[in-house]
């Protein structure tokens, strides 16, 4: 054990020793441009501090969350770059995110080899950067726990994008990978996926859809799990749409995951309140079965927020949630348990 964290230690120093010559390059590189006038090296860093209360312990207290966030751009040449993303986490320290290649083969045509993040739903991609979004919260679509949508993969993806004035937008996404990573405190689980992403935008239209979903067979990334590859599928189905200076978004999600069988959906609709300021409420709910337990278990919940943006590149976040839950134990004749509690929290976030 004491070898394995000592080899996790070397990885992740090396991998913060390339962020660090990639920031000095991006630094000295101000001068160095790529055609078009963009540079070749970019560096970014974004992130999130957050005080979250859960009020179902009694006497629960403020608790300190934070997420850290370092991407660099290699342009090294018109139609390739190299992405690289490192993080640190409070609960799971650091961490490589993202590392692949970008290869635009054709002006529709590109291509990505490496580790990226799953195209799945309308923010998957987009998760770690909280000055795009009003809400602390990720929906519960892409909640770790349910196992539906991981956060990345490691193999190879191919978009290809079409537009036209009769027909939209369109952008559709294949991909096979080797490994998917559910969450920070995942490395990886080996695994054999398919799956793709359809996204559609109508000629004139203020709507967006997307269809999202995979196929495939997984290993359990839990310690001391029994070997072996399990089946998992999941859809999503996404929708969007501006109606009277309100930002609506819905998804659905279903599928199977390792641990049994899950559905979740969610309805959000937010509000521009100013130049600086923004409102959002979210109604969402999940249920979960099990594959070879008679158990289940669902949770509701309903979140508002507000979200203060003095600038484009930091602002504050406040939201409210009332949850209601219940859950019913295998062979059990007993009433479903049934819990109610409620959330707060609030956040500092930027963007660089």
């Amino acid at each position: 054990m004491e070898v394995s964290n000592f080899r996790c230690t070397r990885r992740v120093h090396r991998s913060f020793a390339l962020a660090a010559v990639l920031a000095a390059l991006a630094l000295a590189s101000v001068a160095c441009c790529a055609q078009g006038g963009e540079r070749t090296f970019d560096l970014h860093g974004y992130g999130q501090f957050a005080q979250i209360k859960n009020e179902s312990a009694p006497g629960g207290s403020f608790e300190l969350d934070y997420s850290l966030s370092a991407l660099g751009v290699w342009r090294m040449r018109p139609d390739m770059r190299a992405w690289l993303q490192l993080a640190r986490y409070k609960e799971a320290g650091n961490r490589l995110e993202w590392a692949f290649l970008d290869w635009d083969v054709s002006g529709t045509t590109t291509a990505r080899l490496g580790q990226m993040r799953v195209p799945m739903g309308l923010i998957n991609e987009a998760r770690d950067v909280q000055t795009l979004r009003n809400a602390i919260t990720m929906p519960m679509l892409y909640d770790e726990k349910h196992g539906l949508v991981d956060e990345a993969m490691r193999g190879v993806l191919v978009e290809h994008r079409r537009e036209a004035l009769d027909a939209g937008a369109l952008i559709a996404e294949t991909y096979a990978a080797g490994s998917m990573v559910s969450n920070e405190h995942s490395s990886g689980a080996s695994a054999r996926i398919v799956g793709g992403r359809l996204q559609w935008t109508p000629p004139s239209s203020a709507w967006g859809f997307a269809l999202s979903g995979y196929a495939g067979r997984q290993a359990s990334s839990e310690l001391g799990a029994a070997p072996g590859h399990s089946a998992r599928h999941a859809l999503v189905l996404s929708a969007k749409r501006r109606v009277m200076d309100w930002d609506v978004g819905a998804e659905v999600g279903a599928g199977r995951t390792g641990e049994g069988r899950v559905r979740v959906g969610y309805l959000q609709a937010d509000r521009e309140l100013g130049s600086q300021a923004a409102f959002f409420a979210r109604a969402e709910s999940t249920h979960r079965r099990a594959e070879e337990e008679d158990a289940a278990e669902w949770h509701n919940r309903f979140v508002l927020g507000l979200a203060w943006k003095p600038s484009a590149r930091w602002g504050f976040r406040f939201e409210a949630a009332a949850n209601r839950a219940s859950s019913t134990e295998p062979a059990s004749s007993a009433a479903p348990l049934r819990s109610r509690w409620n959330d707060v929290g609030v956040s500092f976030n930027f963007y660089l």
